[in-house]
């Protein structure tokens, strides 16, 4: 009785407030979910997953050691991934980050590279959670862990100091910005790990490597890198 009676309520509000596609803004059939078909094959995928020493490794090579680097999509200016990426950090659509998690983590289970043993989200400074509400990257990480079965690791890894904007700084004032501000607790936590570092996007990395060079203070770590997209 209460299942019917939530499958009449879910399809009422469906046609009152109709699901609508996060990347193109389309209503959604029935079938569909956060993204439409015609949206979900035109999405610029990299494939990284399927290419070592792909380009993503390339722009990290040399500046902390790592195992595997990949991403979801490219990021293009005013299309559709901007847009997903736009619901999930501004507007709350949490989902987006979780679907995303999932589809890549579909991707990576069937893939050659190494599985991880922990999925540790890009943290982001305590207030900066707290206004937001939310950390995109959380819900990333989750769904990858519901596809490939690693722990999710919120807590071995802070942002200790607040910083600018990254987006109007050039490379070499990004690394400046974000150096030393990402401390490492219980570092036997991460021993002996291989640990998915992942955040929303990538750019010139500055971030990314921060933070695996926290990471890298545990013994006998292995670090490898996933985001949603890469510019």
């Amino acid at each position: 009785m209460l299942k019917a009676l939530h499958k009449y309520t879910e399809e009422f509000l469906q046609l009152i407030y109709p699901s609508v596609c996060f990347a193109c803004g389309q209503q959604l059939s029935r079938s569909e979910s956060v993204i439409c078909l015609q949206c979900d094959v035109a999405l610029p995928q990299t494939n990284y997953w399927q290419v070592r020493e792909n380009k993503m490794e390339r722009h990290l090579h040399g500046r902390f050691p790592f195992q595997s680097a990949v991403s979801l999509y490219y990021f293009t200016k005013d299309g559709g991934v901007q847009n997903l990426l736009h619901e999930l950090k501004y507007r709350g659509r949490t989902e987006v980050g979780f679907f995303l998690g999932e589809k890549l983590g579909q991707k990576l289970a069937v893939s050659e590279l190494e599985k991880p043993d922990v999925i540790v989200p890009l943290p982001l400074y305590w207030k900066k959670e707290k206004q937001r509400g939310y950390n995109q990257s959380s819900y990333f990480a989750e769904g990858l862990s519901s596809i490939l079965k690693a722990s999710v690791d919120i807590n071995s890894v802070e942002r200790i100091v607040a910083t600018d904007s990254q987006t109007r700084k050039n490379r070499f004032d990004r690394i400046e910005n974000v150096e030393h501000v990402f401390r490492l607790h219980n570092n036997h936590q991460l021993e002996n790990k291989h640990v998915l570092l992942v955040d929303d996007v990538l750019t010139t990395g500055a971030t990314i490597e921060a933070c695996a060079n926290a990471l890298l203070q545990a013994q006998n770590i292995k670090i490898s890198i996933a985001t949603i997209a890469v510019a």
